[in-house]
């Protein structure tokens, strides 16, 4: 999953970096500030194999599964954009319920995600909106009833629609995979767990 994830950014690194040389080199870094609410895919199963070997010899495969709820989120953070190319850095509050099979249990959980992004505008002329494409990776911290890290990896895509000289807002779709490290499943068993919601953000942004 690394390395699939690695190839993108590398090859969205290498033309962006080209393109902002060509093109880009007379104008200057633009900073914003932004603020986005965020609709969250309700639901994400998941599900593994544990085996368990009996005295005799035998194996004896459990299934293990779970659902994280969530529904909404706020993120906000800076922004640099110069050319066909941006960085942003944002941090994201997510509340999610986790609701495993064995042992049965709920947990609340309060998720806070820092993540580092590159963006690309292959429109960057057009004055009225600006589409744009993401890669992005960074660190989850879960707490509440669930003390836990990971990593976060996400690919958007998205508009902004400049409404006057400094303000305006942006729509985006975006994918992700988060990843907890060794969750506590049961008693005996913790273990790497990955889901891949998706969030549908309407935000507003402030170039400073």
């Amino acid at each position: 999953m690394r390395k699939n994830f690695l190839i993108p950014v590398f090859i969205i690194f290498i033309i962006t970096d080209y393109i902002s040389a060509q093109n880009s080199g007379g104008e200057s870094w633009t900073v914003s500030v932004f603020l986005s609410p965020s609709l969250v895919s309700p639901k994400s199963d998941w599900s593994f194999s544990h085996p368990s070997y009996h005295e005799t010899g035998g194996v004896h495969y459990e299934i293990i599964a779970g659902t994280f709820e969530q529904n909404f989120a706020v993120s906000g953070g800076l922004e640099m954009e110069k050319g066909y190319f941006g960085l942003q850095g944002n941090f994201e509050y997510m509340p999610q319920k986790l609701s495993k099979s064995e042992a049965a249990q709920n947990d609340e959980l309060k998720l806070l995600m820092g993540e580092f992004s590159l963006l690309l505008y292959p429109l960057k002329d057009y004055k009225s909106f600006k589409p744009f494409l993401s890669l992005g990776g960074g660190l989850l911290k879960a707490s509440g009833d669930i003390d836990n890290t990971g990593l976060v990896m996400s690919y958007a895509t998205g508009v902004k629609i400049p409404l006057s000289g400094k303000f305006g807002i942006n729509l985006e779709l975006k994918g992700r995979l988060l990843k907890y490290t060794q969750l506590e499943l049961s008693e005996s068993i913790s273990k790497d767990i990955r889901i891949h919601p998706w969030k549908l953000s309407l935000g507003a942004f402030y170039q400073i």
